[in-house]
């Protein structure tokens, strides 16, 4: 009886759980479950808005709400939740969704109502957000920000203050400035009548024509297709077919405003909307296309002749291509072009590793502005050193016989070496007058000189090798050109034996002239580094000269650098070239003819070129040294 009395009075107590439970389908142990689950997401989400990580916060709001049950109150708030998260992640449209699930849950949920009115503003869709704040001031849960935020809403709607730049994605938060400049434009309001009926547009400086089309859309649902028109100032109808014609019709409304005096609101842009007609649709009757399909037959036309044709034609050239691809003659085609694209890698890496060589050179000449010595900037110029050094490797290893490559890689050593014995001096500033330009030289010879003397024998040893090393490189480039360069080594031989015929100013010389020229400066430099310290200098000058000599360079040239050797006192320097009468004259004629561009030019490369009528103030110049 005992146990009987117990269960009769539980009973009762239990039925409205059981009630709940039944019209969820869900035991109540279980649902109670759920709902603890639910409330401890929804806590972790709480967590998460907190620390600004609103996509994790997303999903914790979700499973929460997937766990309430749907008369839950909690549910619709869980919603709402997830429609902040997706505010502040710069989504409006999601965010609206969420609210109205919301609001299909529980009605008139003032919370619901808040931040959907939020997502239409955000999206421009102003008359929808005015609608949902307006009906969240008609509740209790009206607030001081919710009626200001009507009246806003209604002085945008009416045109006398701006609105704000709709959110389009998360994207536009990544460009703060130009969002910035955006809502420095002026906004429009744009009046769009369709048979009588009128509605309200919301345009910007950026509005496109599709983007006022998807608008008008919007508006107009059942518009179908249409044509947008205005009426300018002249009384002209313009149908609008692009940002243009949006531009004219809102320059015009400023235009507008400006000549109303006090006035500082914009008049709307007022578009009309035309229903396109329907276009008539013309029925053949089937006697006409029988009769057709019958004459077809008894001329034996084709109608689609000409596509099968065509296509027939096109599978005939692809066959033919595929074949000519395939044939044996079209390998050296295709070895030439990757020895071409080879060659075009080669020389981008070429010059690539050039602007290297052009940072260290400016930071050698700074020096004198910056009050630091070539030994101070040493660390930053071998780091451009190296980085070309790299760059003249990669263009050997795409192209192994690349001229250019190996010059670059001489060139490279030879500056080592100057940079290693303290060589490497600012160059001199051009000068526009001649008694400037020679005070110039005359310090940079003078530096050089002082330069010099602070070469030491283990500096110089290790030179010695650097030096080799350029060489070995200018000798390498020479063997890399191609065999059309054995005719110009020929004519240059039989210049260097004709002392007195030598190169005209702007003549052109061979690459191979042009290497030996740079063979010959490291040689020279390689003597003046040896002369220094006392070592065998004249061996290596004799071989200088020849290689200039043998690249057919200017006398003059040749005995200028010689008079600004170390050593000049000891070098059988040759007499001044005499200028012959005839030589004066052609050299007045290339005086007026404009300077040659292209290829290397006649000299020494470190002299600058000088002409024949200048050759006896050769001795004078400081800076006509061959090494530089």
């Amino acid at each position: 009886m005992g146990k009987k009395s117990r269960a009769s009075s539980a009973k009762p107590a239990s039925a409205p759980a059981a009630s709940a439970a039944a019209s969820a389908d869900v035991p109540v142990p279980d649902m109670q479950a759920h709902i603890a689950k639910a409330t401890e997401l929804k806590g972790e989400g709480n967590g998460l808005f907190a620390k600004k990580e609103f996509a994790k916060a997303l999903e914790s709001y979700q499973q929460a709400a997937s766990s309430f049950p749907h008369d839950h109150p909690d549910k619709p708030l869980m919603l709402c939740n997830r429609a902040a998260c997706y505010t502040m992640l710069k989504k409006p449209k999601e965010a609206a969704k969420e609210c109205s699930n919301a609001l299909t849950i529980s009605p008139g949920y003032g919370k619901a109502l808040l931040w959907r009115s939020k997502a239409y503003e955000a999206q421009g869709l102003y008359k929808q957000a005015l609608s949902d704040v307006q009906s969240l001031n008609k509740t209790a849960d009206a607030s001081t920000d919710s009626k200001a935020s009507e009246q806003r809403l209604k002085d945008i709607m009416s045109g006398k203050t701006k609105p704000v730049q709709p959110v389009q994605s998360a994207r536009a938060t990544q460009k703060p400035a130009a969002g910035a400049r955006q809502q420095q434009l002026p906004h429009f309001t744009a009046k769009c009548t369709l048979e009588g009926d009128t509605r309200v547009l919301y345009l910007n400086h950026n509005t496109t024509y599709p983007d006022l089309v998807n608008q008008v859309k919007g508006k107009f649902p059942a518009a179908g297709a249409f044509t947008i028109r205005y009426t300018d100032k002249a009384g002209d109808v313009i149908t609008v077919s692009s940002r243009n014609d949006i531009h004219t019709a809102m320059s015009e409304s400023l235009a507008a405003m400006d000549k109303r005096q006090g006035n500082t609101t914009i008049p709307p842009v007022r578009f009309e909307i035309v229903k396109d007609q329907a276009e008539e649709v013309y029925e053949l009757d089937d006697w006409l296309i029988d009769f057709a399909n019958l004459f077809r037959d008894h001329l034996g036309i084709g109608p689609d002749r000409h596509v099968d044709l065509h296509n027939e034609g096109w599978e005939k050239c692809t066959a033919a291509l595929d074949a000519a691809v395939q044939s044996e003659q079209a390998v050296p085609l295709f070895d030439a072009a990757a020895a071409r694209f080879a060659e075009v890698t080669a020389s981008g890496l070429y010059h690539w590793g050039n602007v290297h060589m052009c940072i260290a050179r400016k930071y050698v000449d700074q020096v004198a502005s910056t009050g630091k010595t070539v030994e101070d900037i040493a660390p930053q110029i071998n780091e451009e050193f190296d980085k070309a050094e790299a760059k003249y490797n990669d263009s050997l290893r795409y192209k192994a016989d690349f001229y250019d490559g190996a010059v670059g890689m001489g060139q490279l050593a030879f500056e080592r070496a100057k940079l290693h014995t303290g060589l490497l001096v600012p160059a001199a500033p051009a000068a526009a007058e001649a008694d400037a330009a020679k005070a110039a030289a005359e310090a940079a010879n003078a530096q050089m000189r002082e330069a010099l003397g602070k070469v030491t024998a283990d500096k110089a040893k290790t030179a010695d090798k650097l030096f080799d090393k350029a060489v070995e490189h200018f000798k390498s480039a020479i063997t890399m050109l191609p065999p059309e360069e054995e005719e110009k080594k020929t004519e240059a031989a039989e210049k260097a034996e004709a002392a007195e015929k030598v190169p005209a100013e702007g003549e052109e010389i061979s690459f191979r002239a042009q290497a030996l020229v740079m063979w010959g400066n490291v040689l020279y430099e390689q003597s003046q580094v040896r002369a220094a310290v006392d070592g065998a200098w004249k061996p290596l000058l004799d071989e200088a000269v020849e290689k200039f000599n043998e690249a057919g360079c200017q006398q003059a040239d040749i005995r200028a650098a010689l008079l600004n050797h170390l050593k000049k006192d000891e070098i059988d320097i040759p007499p001044e070239p005499e200028i012959k009468e005839e030589a004066k004259a052609e050299e007045k004629k290339e005086e007026k003819k404009e300077e040659k561009k292209e290829g290397p030019k006649g000299g020494l490369t470190a002299l600058g070129q000088q002409p024949a009528k200048k050759a006896a103030k050769a001795e004078e110049k400081a800076g006509g040294k061959a090494a530089k």
